[in-house]
């Protein structure tokens, strides 16, 4: 190709680069403000909502009165928010202190209410490098359920 032909693409590639490096807009400062205290207001609901052992149930709907339903929800919420009150190590704890010594974990008399999401919610929460010191429990999470899941919905384990 001759210079001469080149030109319209050159001109289009920086009529592109010009357009792209012009000024953004800037965000809503007021919009921001009011995200900031809604998600402020939200960390202290769910806070106030905590039982005194650090855990959450609910009051009402019974499969959530379960501990293992809410706490790892919540948690992640928190954790999520980066909020002053953080996630209480109680929670944390709790989650982790579910795996067995020997990695399996313990469901309880009745099994998980909802195994996959609690799975999934506590592998979240747990594989964060300043929690490393319950790496085993993450792992024992994360590898113990997706077998366990499958089967539990009726599809063989692969």
């Amino acid at each position: 190709m001759s210079r001469t032909s080149l030109a319209p693409f050159a001109l289009i590639a920086i009529a592109l680069v010009a357009i792209g490096c012009g000024a953004r807009p800037q965000p809503d400062r007021v919009l921001l403000q009011r995200i900031d205290e809604a998600i402020t207001r939200g960390v202290r609901f769910l806070v106030s909502r905590q039982d005194a052992d650090g855990l959450w149930r609910s009051e009402v709907y019974g499969s959530f009165k379960d501990p293992s339903a809410l706490t790892p929800l919540v948690s992640s919420a928190l954790d999520a928010a980066k909020s002053a009150a953080g996630v209480d190590q109680r929670a944390v704890n709790y989650l982790a202190g579910m795996v067995r010594l020997d990695g399996t974990i313990d469901v309880g008399s009745h099994g998980l209410p909802y195994p996959v999401y609690t799975a999934a919610l506590t592998v979240n929460l747990l594989n964060e490098p300043r929690r490393a010191a319950h790496a085993k429990a993450c792992a024992a999470w994360a590898a113990t359920w997706p077998d366990r899941s499958r089967r539990e919905i009726g599809l063989a384990a692969e």
